[in-house]
């Protein structure tokens, strides 16, 4: 049974403790959080942070969210970071549809990572898009359910064209399942995903 953060934020940092020092040194080995660690850490709750209440989460206040991850971090660096990044990219779910979020968010102990750069591709397909890329930085993308990409939404190859002639740089932000078809992990903070296929409410439109 889950315990939850709402017990205390550094009373559940206490308890994680140990399990963090005894891993710590194996993560900087490895360059990548152990198992037991990460697991220790959705089992006290941490990354319901910032998950809104909606779907099971504590959507904490920022200040105590933000020494929670201190805290976290003075015992191990390696945890303090996987868990602030996690917890920071959650909320950003609220930007897709609402089945989208709330697909992702129905357990409230998922875990996100995210994958920005280089931005992948995103081609129009009925229902949805195809996206393909590969992405850098996706710290803890080892340990996550869904990774949170960019891709340039293009048309046929190319950027798509505005009703001006000009060309729109619009990107779409796309949440995919470590299940999904295609998904590789390259590295404790690489990915790579070839030709997945993603449905519309998968995917947030922005134009720059």
């Amino acid at each position: 049974m889950t315990t939850t953060v709402t017990n205390g934020p550094m009373d559940v940092v206490k308890r994680l403790e140990p399990v963090l020092r005894e891993n710590a040194a194996l993560a900087d080995a490895e360059r990548n959080l152990p198992k037991a660690a990460m697991a220790a850490m959705v089992e006290a709750g941490i990354f319901r942070t910032w998950m809104p209440r909606a779907f099971g989460g504590l959507e904490m206040a920022p200040t105590p969210a933000i020494q929670l991850f201190e805290e976290i971090a003075r015992i191990d660096s390696a945890a303090g970071w996987i868990a602030s990044n996690s917890c920071a990219i959650t909320p950003l779910c609220q930007v897709l549809p609402e089945a989208g979020a709330t697909e992702i968010c129905a357990d409230p102990d998922t875990v996100l990572a995210g994958g920005w750069f280089p931005p992948g591709r995103a081609v129009p397909v009925d229902g949805g898009y195809r996206v393909s890329g590969q992405w850098a930085f996706g710290s803890g993308c080892q340990h996550t359910h869904w990774l949170q990409t960019m891709g340039i939404i293009t048309d046929h190859g190319a950027l798509r064209m505005g009703a001006d002639g000009c060309q729109e740089n619009t990107c779409g932000v796309a949440v995919v399942s470590r299940k999904t078809d295609g998904f590789c992990i390259l590295s404790p903070s690489r990915c790579i995903r070839k030709l997945v296929g993603l449905p519309d409410h998968l995917i947030r439109q922005e134009k720059q």
